[in-house]
């Protein structure tokens, strides 16, 4: 395949929001490959062109993943799905116009109907009967659809790249034929299961895989689940392929050492994600946070919680450069912000159901059960629950977690 046309690089977006849901997706169809026949030739790799990239015996198969609130949904012309369809044909270009490559939308949300747009304006789109999102769907496109699809599409590559541009001289010039076959090109997944649903779900496959052995392997579901994540965090950043991809015999391999009790305990790399978070705009400190939730907190709460961000303080500064406290600090991190964020958008008015002292307990017990977990593969030195303790009220402190969306 050529590699002469040149596409926007989207591999470098935004590494924390969604994170756990592309790994997560990718252990689901590493395990689900032993159901495919054993000579089978499959790679994986996260972040690869899409969110997650998959070859199974030389097709490929590119996902995107978007996960948000229940509440929300997705139309033809949301942001979301405007640069996943514009990356998708930067793909199709790339691939030389390949009829077995595979693009996956695999989202949480629902489908929603279109809203008045510039583009509905500008290019005077006239929207067909019924949601843009299941018409694209269709086996056989109506062409009031392609229509609509091809000005929508149209309008946002001009905006994305030029009148000038190869994607748009490309898809100006597509007949109804192509068009209809770029969209069978893509498997539409709404509605799919959540980051916690999915986990549970993995689970479960692992469990009923045939490399797994109910007698032999009972209670190490957790442990191939984690050394499977494993591999796929300490490989992101190789640039070389056959370094970042992770093939289908060494998952198998990862199923066979579970299974002969060779569980050695690695460290943790995870230490390395510090590097790719943004720095926060939340600047409040945790005073300041816990008053804009609970506005009747206690002077006793408020010392006793202030204290406990300047010993977490105090921690972090005395094991900077400590690689092992760092992957801690950052798994704390992303447990919490997980958990946090579970709770707002099922309990938006958690002040009335918490004290500031349960609500902190809660997301404490649930970032020490998932880092006990993760003691059966990795070596934490300095893992006490004081020092979780401290560093849940750290991370508040200097801007990584807060009780709100901000």
């Amino acid at each position: 395949m050529s590699n002469q046309n040149n596409y926007i690089n989207r591999e470098a977006h935004d590494k924390t929001k969604g994170f756990r849901l592309q790994k997560l997706r990718a252990l689901e169809l590493m395990v689900e490959s032993e159901k495919l026949p054993d000579n089978s030739v499959m790679f994986w790799a996260i972040e690869k062109h899409e969110d997650i990239f998959q070859m199974n015996d030389g097709d490929i198969t590119l996902e995107e993943n978007k996960s948000y609130s229940e509440s929300s949904s997705f139309t033809f012309n949301s942001v979301e799905v405007k640069k996943a369809l514009i990356s998708f044909i930067d793909l199709w270009i790339h691939y030389e116009y390949s009829e077995k490559l595979v693009l996956n939308f695999y989202s949480t949300n629902k489908i929603g109907k279109e809203n008045a747009s510039n583009a509905i304006t500008i290019e005077d789109i006239k929207l067909p009967k019924g949601k843009m999102l299941e018409l694209a769907q269709e086996s056989d496109l109506s062409k009031d659809f392609i229509e609509a699809a091809k000005k929508f599409i149209s309008h946002w590559i001009k905006e994305t790249y030029s009148e000038k541009s190869k994607q748009f001289i490309a898809v100006t010039s597509w007949k109804p034929t192509n068009w209809k076959t770029f969209f069978k090109l893509i498997t539409w997944k709404f509605e799919q299961p959540n980051e916690v649903e999915l986990n549970n779900t993995i689970l479960e496959k692992i469990k009923a895989c045939k490399w797994f052995s109910s007698s032999i392997d009972n209670g190490r579901e957790e442990y191939i689940k984690a050394r499977l994540m494993d591999e796929l965090d300490s490989r992101q950043s190789k640039t070389d392929f056959f370094n970042r991809v992770i093939s289908k015999a060494e998952v198998e391999l990862i199923f066979i050492k579970a299974k002969s009790g060779n569980q050695i305990k690695k460290d943790d790399a995870l230490w390395k994600m510090w590097n790719s978070i943004e720095v926060p705009n939340d600047k409040r400190n945790v005073v300041e946070k816990l008053k804009s939730r609970w506005s009747d907190i206690n002077d006793k709460d408020i010392l006793v919680f202030s204290k406990k961000a300047v010993q977490g303080g105090i921690e972090r500064e005395s094991y900077s450069g400590e690689k092992d406290f760092m992957s801690l600090r950052y798994r704390v991190f992303d447990f919490c912000e997980n958990k946090l964020i579970e709770i707002l958008e099922s309990n938006p008015s958690i002040e009335n159901l918490y004290s500031p002292e349960s609500f902190i307990d809660e997301v404490f017990n649930f970032a020490k059960f998932e880092i006990e977990k993760l003691q059966e593969v990795f070596q934490y030195s300095y893992k006490t629950d004081s020092l979780i303790y401290n560093i849940i009220f750290e991370l508040i402190d200097n801007c990584y977690l807060a009780f709100d969306d901000e």
